[in-house]
């Protein structure tokens, strides 16, 4: 899943097995909003959906505890919450 594809503000990989997930900002959103953090909004959702924020790196990352894959369904809340967020503050980027 990336959605830089879509938007080159932000960047999702999941990993083989496809059991976790990390979403960064990109150097591109960083040098047009001078900031290495996306919108309050943005963090509130995606640690409403599980996903823990590390603070040093920006990174968000959620892991299915189970060890099983993602299911899509939270693939799609995911990039919901980020297209919202995208489409409320970023359109100008």
């Amino acid at each position: 899943m990336d959605y830089s594809r879509r938007h080159s503000s932000c960047r999702c990989q999941h990993r083989a097995g496809d059991v976790d997930v990390t979403i960064y900002p990109t150097a591109y959103y960083k040098s047009k909003t001078r900031t290495n953090t996306f919108p309050a909004e943005l963090k509130e959702k995606l640690i409403s959906l599980g996903y823990v924020y590390y603070e040093d790196s920006g990174e968000y990352y959620y892991r299915n505890l189970s060890g099983e894959t993602v299911p899509n369904s939270f693939k799609e809340q995911t990039m919901a919450a980020i297209g919202e967020v995208v489409d409320k503050y970023l359109q100008e980027i």
